[in-house]
């Protein structure tokens, strides 16, 4: 067998296996790459095969094995090769490695049956009306080890572990679990994910000083400023006697992250009424490996929608800034929808996925945006056929 050449990991890449020097041709070669599943292949006309596989490691071992007709276990090899790691994935949503945003949802709501979906992106709005549940091995946090333990959830991407790929962060505002996570380790290729990789995120870990737990979370990438490696969050929380406000919480670890600190600001109604505004976020690329973070700010009761983009904030003092754009009025007033989101046409500009009853997804593609009007809206609507 040949020593593979230069490989990246995530990358597919083919190997030569040569037939026997002496004996029969084998009926069959086994491979095995680390702890992947064993595939068979039938041998080519010289007796030999090509192999095709994708390094996951930066040390990697494949292991050739030969096999009879009746199935027997012939001669082995193994050799090891190294790959390359890839650059970062700073395609926030992006879960297949195409560079293009895909929009994922928890299921057990909105006609999705449980589980963790992914619905590939077209880069035009349109969405993969076919999704593939990537939750079904389960959250990995010991309970179902099924695709209900996505149930009451909610979901975020980015590089929660610090690699080149975009991670899952799946929290629990309420129920249960109230108050608790787990990361999900991405793989860049959209297939199922392989929980218990990574550190869960217990009850209370993001709670503030006075017990309270966040009702909500949103990736926001590099907002402190501090340039760890791992993405700050943000956060509604607090409670009637307290007030609410939105906080940052910051990380150095995968899963470990500060107590939040209260940022100096306002709702877009010039309020404290955190508790009854819906927010998501995006990463935008901004050059040289660095993003910023674009922040949706949707008040269900009106419809009020208003964007944030270039947010930043002091950890320490809690001062922040950010330039603000009205989106729209009357947006999906009182609807039931969860939004998702992302930069899904790739113009630069922030865009929302809205899933709603019926497994209706509906693109929000905004453009023409200004300070002091509403922003163009063009819309694209699929319907997924999620398997149940």
């Amino acid at each position: 067998m040949a020593q593979p050449g230069a490989t990246t990991i995530g990358t597919p890449t083919t190997v030569m296996v040569s037939a026997p020097t002496s004996g029969p041709v084998p009926a069959e070669y086994r491979y095995q790459l680390n702890e992947s599943a064993p595939v068979d292949v039938k041998p080519n006309a010289s007796g030999g095969a090509t192999l095709t596989l994708t390094p996951t490691r930066t040390v990697n071992t494949l292991t050739v094995t030969s096999l009879s007709p009746g199935g027997n276990f012939g001669g082995s090899t193994t050799v090891s090769f190294d790959s390359a790691t890839p650059p970062p994935n700073l395609t926030d949503g992006d879960l297949t490695g195409d560079h293009v945003p895909d929009l994922v949802t928890v299921g057990g709501q909105n006609g999705l049956p449980s589980g963790l979906w992914l619905a590939a992106g077209a880069g035009n709005g349109h969405v993969a009306t076919t999704p593939t549940d990537i939750g079904v091995n389960g959250n990995g946090s010991g309970s179902t080890g099924s695709p209900s333990d996505f149930d009451g959830a909610t979901v975020l991407t980015g590089r929660f572990t610090g690699g080149y790929e975009q991670d899952v962060l799946v929290y629990y505002p309420a129920g249960l679990h109230a108050g608790s996570g787990v990361i999900l380790q991405g793989n860049n290729n959209g297939t199922p994910l392989v929980p218990g990789q990574t550190p869960e995120l217990p009850s209370g870990s993001l709670a503030d000083w006075n017990g309270d737990n966040p009702t909500q979370i949103v990736n926001a990438g590099n907002t402190s400023g501090l340039n760890t490696g791992f993405p700050d969050l943000l956060g509604i929380l607090g409670d009637d006697a307290n007030g609410y406000g939105l906080g940052l919480y910051t990380s150095t670890i995968p899963g470990g992250y500060s107590i939040p600190v209260t940022l100096n600001v306002t709702t877009p109604d010039g309020t404290a009424d955190w508790n009854d505004w819906t927010i998501a976020a995006t990463q935008l690329p901004t050059g040289g490996g660095a993003t910023s973070t674009a922040l949706f700010l949707w008040k269900k009761s009106t419809g009020e929608l208003d964007l944030w983009e270039n947010v930043t904030a002091d950890p320490n003092t809690g001062a922040t800034s950010y330039t603000a754009y009205p989106l729209a009025t009357g947006w999906n007033t009182g609807a039931d929808v969860s939004l998702q989101a992302a930069d899904i046409d790739g113009d630069g500009v922030p865009d929302l996925w809205t899933t709603g009853a019926g497994e209706k997804v509906t693109a929000n593609l905004f453009s023409g945006l200004s300070t002091t009007g509403p922003a163009t809206l063009t819309q694209v609507t699929d319907t997924l056929h999620a398997a149940g």
